[in-house]
């Protein structure tokens, strides 16, 4: 079975140095966060290939971010680094 990998964990230094504030849950243009289209769109990509979980990383202390992850679908591993 082919598994996803969404890396959410990084700390989006590039997107805040543009001015923006945090990456991931920036909203695109319909409102949509940034973290949840990437997600749908890989669940998406997976379903055509037969299926599969999305495993998403995080960093430590991005708990409502995990939180959202998981509600809609996604297996979260927590990372440290």
């Amino acid at each position: 079975m082919i598994s996803g990998l969404l890396l959410a964990a990084g700390r989006g230094e590039r997107f805040r140095a543009a001015g923006g504030d945090d990456k991931l849950t920036a909203s695109l243009p319909d409102g949509t966060l940034v973290v949840l289209e990437s997600l749908r769109r890989l669940q998406a990509a997976l379903q055509r290939l037969g299926g599969g979980p999305v495993i998403a990383v995080v960093r430590e202390g991005r708990d409502e971010l995990a939180a959202l992850l998981r509600s809609h679908g996604a297996e979260v591993v927590v990372s440290a680094r």
